[in-house]
């Protein structure tokens, strides 16, 4: 006669071998994503940069054209073009940095 085995009821060691399966397979997909999401952030902030970059250069170009053009010689010689006089009684001049 054979004996009868038993069925086993599950126990904690097979409760813990499932939970410890799903838990990788959720680190794996998690880590997947956050690599991805990572990797957009990092794209959006060199776009940024680049940006400012660019921007920068063109306010220091700005600067020095309005260093140019608001020179007190420039202002002096586009209005002895234009035919007008300077009075000086109303004339006030505000202290720059080249003047």
């Amino acid at each position: 006669m054979r004996k009868k085995t038993k069925k086993r009821k599950p126990t904690i060691l097979f409760y813990g071998m499932v939970l410890l399966v799903i838990s990788l397979g959720i680190n794996m997909v998690s880590s997947l994503y956050l690599k991805q999401y990572n990797n957009q952030i990092a794209f959006e902030v060199q776009t940024a940069e680049r940006k400012i970059s660019v921007l920068k250069t063109e306010k220091e170009a700005i600067k020095v054209e309005i260093d140019k053009l608001a020179s007190k010689s420039i202002v002096v010689d586009l209005a002895k073009d234009e035919e007008m006089e300077i009075n000086t009684d109303s004339v006030v001049y505000i202290s720059g940095k080249n003047e």
